[in-house]
């Protein structure tokens, strides 16, 4: 499974839009990530698993507390391990967004 297909299902989970690097102007409640891919086990001169560095962020209009945990227990759930969520702040346009920061290892 792709770490594309991941976060698609992660998605259908929790009902709210994941966009991969930009979310359409109109969409105030979704998840915009980024990812690094990074060797994680290498044998026979092949890359048998990948570590991915993921960065979300999470944007919604209100209940923030409510999102944010969802969001993280459903990351846990598909197997991703927190690394850093530095805080929630109010953009411009009165959205809140939650940057974090989780890891992935997969198989290839």
């Amino acid at each position: 499974m792709s770490i594309h297909e991941i976060i698609k299902q992660l998605s259908e989970d929790i009902e709210i839009e994941c966009y991969y690097i930009k979310r359409p102007a109109d969409n105030k409640n979704c998840i915009v990530y980024t990812y690094t891919e990074v060797p994680n086990l290498i044998g026979d001169m092949k890359e048998l698993r990948t570590k991915y560095i993921v960065l979300l962020n999470v944007y919604c209009e209100s209940n923030i507390e409510k999102t944010n945990k969802l969001v993280k227990e459903s990351l846990q759930d598909h197997g991703f391990k927190k690394k850093i969520i530095p805080g929630t702040v109010l953009e411009a346009n009165n959205i809140y967004n939650t940057a974090m920061q989780y890891t992935i290892s997969l198989k290839n």
